[in-house]
């Protein structure tokens, strides 16, 4: 499935994935200002962030099973970010 790049010249468009990491804020690092909601870490693997400690607040579920994701063909959808787009929306 090609992209008709003659039809949107100049649009910018990114593949989709199979396989991503989960992010969580870690509370327990946390400063004084109100604001700060902790470091962020990214885990590969439910089993990586139960390790760390974020095993309350991760699910299983968030994480990719990689072998059903290629079956689905993810690659095919299409990723769009505003900031790819540089139409000074913001």
């Amino acid at each position: 499935l090609d992209w008709p790049k003659d039809i949107l010249p100049g649009f910018v468009r990114r593949p989709g994935v199979t396989d991503w990491k989960v992010a969580f804020y870690d509370q327990n690092n946390v400063e004084e200002d109100e604001e700060d909601f902790g470091s962020l870490s990214f885990y590969d693997s439910y089993e990586a962030a139960k390790e760390d400690g974020m095993g309350e607040d991760a699910e299983a579920s968030f994480w990719p099973d990689v072998t059903v994701n290629e079956g689905l063909r993810l690659d095919r959808c299409t990723r769009l970010f505003p900031q790819d787009q540089d139409t000074g929306g913001f």
